[in-house]
Formats: structure tokens, sequence, C-alpha cells
């Protein structure tokens, strides 16, 4: 049994040779190539044998050297910077005016339908669309006249 800290990185390192093994044809086949080369990816972020940059001191000529990361989104490391920068997208579009965020998930029953079936999650989102448009108006109307927004979209 292992001891101390666990990585998202080294569970994939000690599983999905197996796992690919065993569940690769239950992925789209037009997605597989993609999915197991962003994993690979992930796997080789920062190793030195995939590349890397040398600094030296001029004082004691050690040597140091920083593997290259995989700037893959899938990385646990290098996908944090991209979702920081879309955040910060998003917080500049948004209306600085009081308002509600919503998640919409899809039960577990239902996932494998929606994976194989992606067109019907057009469907889904348009339903979504419907309940936060109904739900808005009704609470839009508790709020004063002035204060109200047409949110029917």
């Amino acid at each position: 049994m292992r001891r101390g800290k666990i990585t998202i990185k080294q569970i994939f390192s000690d599983n999905f040779g197996s796992f690919w093994e065993k569940n690769r044809e239950k992925f789209p086949e037009e997605m597989r190539e993609h999915a197991y080369a962003e994993v690979m990816k992930m796997l080789g972020c920062g190793d030195v044998s995939m590349g890397f940059v040398s600094y030296i001191c001029l004082v004691c000529l050690e040597v140091l050297k920083i593997g290259f990361t995989c700037k893959s989104r899938f990385c646990s490391k290098c996908g944090k910077k991209y979702v920081s920068q879309w955040v910060e997208k998003q917080v500049d579009k948004i209306l600085d005016v009081p308002h509600r965020h919503c998640v919409f998930t899809i039960s577990d029953k239902f996932r494998g339908y929606f994976y194989w079936n992606k067109e019907s999650l057009k469907d889904l989102q348009d339903k979504a669309h419907e309940v936060v448009t109904e739900y808005a108006n009704g609470v839009s109307q508790l709020l004063p006249a002035e204060s109200r927004l047409n949110l029917n979209v």
C-alpha cells in the first residue's frame, strides 16, 4: 500500500494501461486516439526525458533541469492555467448586477444515453434554458418594478 501524497498523475500512471486495455472499445472510435494521446501527454508532463530547459548557477556550476509542460487541458497541473484564463474572461462578461449561478447535471442513469446520443444534448440544453428563464421571470416579479429585468430570450 502506498503511503503519503497520491496525485491524479500517479493514479493514471499506476492504472491507465490496464484500464485502457479493458475499456478502450467503450469510447467512440473517433475519440480514442485523441483521448489516449491526451493521457500520454499528461503522464509525460514535466518529464525531462521529453525535453527540458537547463539553468546553470554561475557560482557553483550546479545544473537545474526543468521538464517541459504538456500544456494539455486534461493535465491537472497545466489545465489549471486554462481554467483560470476562462474564469477571467467570464468575469469580464458578467454584468455587475445581482445574479444567480445555476449548474445543471445529468443523472448517472442518463449519462450513457447522452454520451452515445450527443445530438440530444441540444434538446436538454433548451429545456434547462426554459427552466432558468421561467424561474428567473418568477423571481423578477418579486422585485420592485424599477429594478425588474425582462429575462425572456
